[in-house]
């Protein structure tokens, strides 16, 4: 790979300004908003009315207004718009009860849009819906109800499954896990006892969540409203929701994520010291200290330090932070831990999950493989994480994340893994067809003007995995690879113009119920890339 192009010189000064001019102390904290979340919030806060909402309400509505789709609709993908604008649509419908004046009137345009586009093109698609999707109406479905207003969400409500009797989930509980929550939460506002209400307190996180997600603690703070919970639990859930609250308006999904963010982030760079000699940023060496002090007992991290629930992505992101951009040994403490904490987590096909009690990932599985590799650890877990990944190879050469829309990041991330495996033919063979879908992947994204930044930078990225290596590896000739190589740096040069302070948008690419993202998270690839080709300190 070109390693001294003047052009990964220009791109790396505005990259790498633009991803650490937001950098924190503890990190990087903010997630983009989402329609959904902000309608909760909205919809909480409407109907309690609490005075110390009023702020909150008016942006949550300002939000919702700016982002309504030309259709009618929120979202972007097909399944989004189908759960986020009855909400949203709801949840205006109580706004515009309490409004006036030109407010009122922007309030009623949407509300006529909305209606529009539930009554002919959602209208048609709901009973089409699976059970456990239908299942997230409920809530919905329950508060329009209680308030005498059906006709809001119909013909959601005849389309409910059956409710299913759930117990409330633990405080370290995330994902799937929460699900049964659709089904308790409208059953506890109806006749939820004391004892009830108190488990719902006893949830509570230090930072006033419950589960770090800003549209279950909605559902939890009217839960508290409706069954008199303590005012002082409740004053702590609203004050978490302003607190997440994004400058737009919306609220994200999850609030915080500074530790997820920031270790990937972190990883992105690390991951490059062996195989391009790369130096890691002293703007991240920083945060060791206070990385560190984010690990749980148990040994892992998770995605923000107020949420008890360790997962092994961001374990398996700081541990190879630690060794490679650190310099950390293996027999540190902390690395110990949290190796031995992963190891507890296997499945039995030998992949590895996001959190324990869900299926396993392949790029989760690359990232713990990953970390293993970089603190010398073999034995049979190692192996059996490796026939997983070899196994889970997709037919065109890539690896499909859940957790991320697009196949570049999933690709990526298996490649760096299994370079830093020693040499086996199996092996070889899965590097050279997952180098090859990379390939022809930016190629297209180059040559026809489709591609993004976040795009172009994970396919660079995961090529880099293969620079040091021998060429036999390659996918095509040493030439031919560094010439695609300067075509993608030509590609992100023309995106970011190098020296604009303005970063162009890439697409929302990460998925937790729904898409989401972070200029951290878009930046990182290529920041990290083109500093290492531009040998930046």
């Amino acid at each position: 790979m070109v390693t001294t192009s003047p052009l990964a010189h220009e791109l790396a000064c505005s990259l790498q300004a633009a991803l650490f001019h937001s950098l924190t102390p503890t990190g990087w904290h903010r997630a983009s908003s989402c329609p959904y979340a902000t309608a909760w919030a909205l919809l909480a806060a409407e109907i309690t009315q609490e005075a110390q909402t009023s702020d909150l309400r008016a942006r949550c509505q300002r939000y919702l207004l700016e982002q309504q789709q030309p259709d009618g609709s929120w979202g972007r993908e097909l399944h989004e718009q189908l759960i986020m604008t009855p909400h949203a649509y709801v949840a205006l419908q109580l706004a515009y009860r309490h409004s006036a004046g030109e407010v009122r009137r922007a309030l009623r345009q949407a509300l006529l849009r909305a209606r529009s586009f539930l009554r002919t093109v959602a209208a048609a698609l709901y009973p089409r819906l699976p059970p456990e999707v239908l299942r997230c109406f409920r809530p919905l479905c329950w508060l329009a109800e209680h308030r005498g207003e059906r006709h809001w969400v119909e013909p959601l409500p005849e389309l409910l499954p059956l409710p299913r009797p759930v117990q409330l989930p633990e405080p370290d509980q995330m994902c799937w896990q929460l699900a049964g929550l659709a089904d308790l939460f409208p059953q506890l506002w109806q006749a939820g006892d004391a004892g009830e209400i108190e488990a719902v307190e006893a949830r509570q996180l230090i930072n006033g969540s419950w589960w770090s997600v800003t549209d279950l603690t909605a559902m939890a703070l009217l839960t508290l409203e409706l069954g008199a919970g303590r005012p002082l639990a409740r004053r702590q859930g609203w004050r978490y929701l302003q607190e997440a609250q994004n400058s737009d308006g919306g609220l994200p999904q999850f609030y915080d994520s500074e530790l997820f963010v920031t270790a990937y982030v972190g990883f992105t760079y690390a991951a490059l010291v062996r195989p391009l000699g790369a130096r890691f940023p002293e703007e991240l060496r920083r945060l060791e200290p206070w990385l560190r002090t984010c690990q749980q007992v148990e040994g892992l991290w998770s995605f923000t330090p107020a949420f008890p629930g360790g997962d092994l992505d961001d374990t398996a992101w700081v541990v190879i932070w630690l060794l490679e951009g650190g310099g950390a040994l293996a027999d540190d403490p902390a690395v110990k831990r949290a190796l031995a904490a992963l190891l507890k987590h296997q499945l039995p096909e030998g992949s590895f999950p996001s959190w324990a009690g869900l299926a396993g990932d392949p790029d989760v599985t690359a990232h713990v493989l990953h970390a293993l590799s970089c603190a010398g650890y073999e034995g049979v877990a190692v192996q059996r994480a490796l026939n997983y990944l070899l196994s889970s190879q997709q037919p065109d050469g890539a690896w499909r994340a859940t957790w991320h829309r697009s196949p570049l990041y999933g690709t990526a991330q298996v490649l760096h893994a299994l370079t830093r495996r020693p040499r086996d033919p199996a092996v070889d063979v899965a590097l050279r067809r997952g180098a090859a879908y990379l390939l022809k992947q930016l190629q297209e994204q180059t040559a026809g003007g489709t591609g993004h930044l976040e795009g172009i930078g994970l396919s660079l990225w995961g090529l880099a995995a293969l620079t040091g290596g021998p060429d036999d590896l390659l996918p095509c000739s040493r030439t031919q690879f560094d010439q695609a190589i300067l075509q993608g740096l030509a590609a992100l040069h023309q995106l970011v113009r190098a020296g604009s302070p303005q970063i162009p948008a890439s697409p929302a690419l990460w998925i937790a119920q729904f898409s989401y993202t972070a200029q951290p998270l878009q930046l990182a690839a290529a920041a990290a890339l083109t500093a290492a080709l531009a040998h930046l300190r």
